[in-house]
């Protein structure tokens, strides 16, 4: 009898410690698989494409998004969007688009690449509307944030 009680309460410690062996890291892997969306792959996806040259698919990839799911998704597809439109010669009648990006960038995020590359474009596509005193404004901007990055691409 006292061997059944040893067992039981040894078998109680081992079932405890495999729970804790089993659970905590599958908790782990669900938490990080869920940490950022499927909307916001794609984009990413989508940004690498544009990085390798390959605007024509990039711009299919994401003309199939449908929906996005949060502020800086919208922000991450409006600069996306911006820059295909753009390397593929479409026409582009207003800076609003870049302008709702380049200001999530400014105020919601730390992410300073992405903030010269908004502000980059800001800068293109004022130039190209004929509005010069903000295209320099916007440029100059974009080239302090590529010295401070080190990201001149």
């Amino acid at each position: 009898m006292k061997f059944f009680i040893i067992f039981v309460a040894k078998f109680k410690i081992m079932k405890t410690c495999y729970l804790y062996i089993i659970v905590i890291p599958i908790m782990t892997f669900v938490i990080g698989c869920h940490d950022k969306s499927s909307t916001y792959k794609q984009l990413e996806v989508v940004d690498t494409l544009l990085r390798h040259d390959q605007d024509t698919a990039a711009y299919h990839l994401l003309s199939t998004i449908t929906s996005l799911d949060d502020e800086e998704c919208e922000a991450y597809y409006y600069l996306l969007k911006t820059q295909t439109d753009y390397k593929l010669y479409r026409d582009i009648l207003s800076d609003s688009i870049i302008n709702m990006a380049r200001e999530y960038y400014a105020t919601h995020s730390s992410d300073m690449n992405k903030l010269g590359n908004a502000l980059h474009y800001q800068g293109v596509i004022n130039y190209d509307l004929g509005n010069t005193d903000k295209a320099i404004l916007y440029t100059k901007k974009a080239e302090e944030i590529a010295e401070d990055t080190k990201d001149y691409a």
